[in-house]
């Protein structure tokens, strides 16, 4: 029996850190976002009462469009499981 093998050296030597954070633009965004809004919540301290008070038709559109974000984002169609019996 073989055990997998990850050979480190490779994946070094075919993508960079710089090459990493090229391809994944739309995570490092959200993660930037989500790192600056937790930044805002710290530095203002009544954050929470701000988000209680919030109008409804706000919470509406903010639903909506989260809705929409997951609708818009997820695959259309899954690819088939192929399960090979040995």
């Amino acid at each position: 029996m073989e055990w997998p093998r990850v050979e480190f050296a490779n994946l070094v030597k075919e993508n960079t850190g710089l090459d990493i954070l090229t391809m994944n633009k739309l995570a490092l965004v959200l993660i930037i976002i989500f790192l600056y809004v937790h930044y805002l919540s710290y530095r203002s301290g009544d954050f929470i009462e701000r988000i209680r008070s919030t109008s409804l038709r706000y919470w509406f559109v903010y639903v909506v469009i989260v809705v929409l974000l997951i609708l818009l984002f997820a695959p259309s169609e899954t690819a088939e499981f192929i399960y090979f019996q040995f």
